[in-house]
């Protein structure tokens, strides 16, 4: 099974942004990845109230700050990015003390392996999975060998990630020109089954202009998208509201079908993941 340390923030763009706040309650503080795992209540404007992980813009934000904390932000959002530039705990008698030395020593040895775990010094077989796509028809991921794949898991729903990694991808497709595009196939695994049907993923293709002759958007059973996901490390749940929350990576898989890359969450760009295609298309040129 592949096991990644995930997020759910995106890279920096030149586009105008917008500036939401949010209070909630700190889940989880990982400095090395500048990560940061909320319990927030409602944004609004935004987000419902959900658990997601943000990256924050400067690592220092996450200085002071521990888990069980109540915490104010504000986030900082683009056409292709999501940043927490700004985190202050709520000043309260009953606010959570910070852990004992024993403690944070043990929480950082954590981070060290959550880090070693992104490492892919050699390529990791990929695990094949049989799926249905936006037509109904069925696809298995050996039956891809001989393709580049780039593989991601959304859901329809999503407010935060989601649309930052299908926008990706639809910039990736753009650019696959000079006869590429029929040596990638773009893959887009569902992790809400029950809503995302077909016909449901076949409207989210028409919204991000998808080409479905190279980029699929698969479902099936609950059962089926549960073992995808952990096979592939993508841990995800729901709340009491019906929201899910889920954990993002981005998967290059070669020609052998064997997982080269991973991009942690979506902080990378279109030309990146263009630029992994490339080194597995023309390896003497990479």
């Amino acid at each position: 099974m592949l096991t990644v340390l995930l997020s759910a923030v995106a890279c920096q763009s030149t586009e105008p942004t917008s500036t939401f706040v949010g209070r909630g309650v700190v889940k989880d503080v990982r400095p090395q990845a500048r990560q940061i795992v909320i319990a927030h209540e409602e944004i609004p404007g935004f987000m419902d109230a959900m658990t997601m992980e943000f990256e924050v813009k400067e690592a220092g934000l996450l200085e002071g700050i521990a888990s069980g904390q109540t915490v104010t932000f504000t986030l900082e959002k683009t056409r292709d990015s999501l940043y927490v530039t700004q985190l202050s705990p709520v000043e309260s008698p009953t606010e959570s003390v910070a852990p004992p030395q024993a403690a944070r020593e043990e929480d950082a040895q954590a981070e060290e392996e959550d880090a070693q775990e992104v490492s892919l010094p050699e390529p990791l077989p990929a695990p094949d999975f049989a799926l249905t796509d936006q037509d109904g028809q069925p696809l298995q991921l050996s039956s891809l060998r001989g393709k580049v794949v780039v593989l991601d898991f959304i859901y329809t729903r999503c407010p935060g990630p989601c649309p930052l990694l299908s926008r990706k991808f639809a910039h990736l497709q753009k650019q696959l020109r000079d006869g590429l595009a029929d040596q990638v196939m773009l893959l887009s695994i569902t992790i809400d089954p029950e809503h995302d049907t077909p016909a449901v993923l076949r409207e989210y293709a028409r919204r991000y202009q998808a080409d479905t002759r190279g980029w699929k958007f698969l479902t099936g059973s609950t059962a089926d998208i549960i073992n995808v996901a952990y096979q592939y490390g993508v841990d995800y749940y729901g709340d009491s509201s019906g929201e899910l929350n889920h954990l993002v990576a981005t998967y290059i898989i070669n020609q052998q079908g064997e997982v080269v890359k991973v991009f942690k969450g979506p902080n990378h760009t279109a030309g990146e993941l263009l630029a992994e295609v490339q080194k597995l298309l023309h390896p003497a040129a990479g």
